[in-house]
């Protein structure tokens, strides 16, 4: 899972780097097409990272993060 999430970002900047001079030249439908695929990409990426700590959490080991100085109020179990 960790390779496919490289591999999206690869195909990210592919895209970011194709979609640079649509930016300039094209019109208001072709950029938001365009800032839709990126937008795409990354949430896919993301999921991707939601499926692998869910799956750590589930099968491997606890994440302790109750007593991390960014949770949440009475977020510790």
């Amino acid at each position: 899972m960790v390779g496919a999430i490289a591999l999206l970002l690869v195909k990210l900047f592919k895209e970011f780097f194709h979609f640079l001079p649509t930016v300039i030249s094209g019109d208001s439908g072709d950029v938001m097409v365009g800032v839709l695929t990126l937008v795409d990409v990354a949430q896919v990426a993301n999921l991707l990272l939601i499926i692998i700590f869910a799956g750590y959490e589930n099968f491997v080991s606890k994440i302790d993060a109750g007593s991390h100085e960014d949770a949440p109020t009475g977020w510790a179990m």
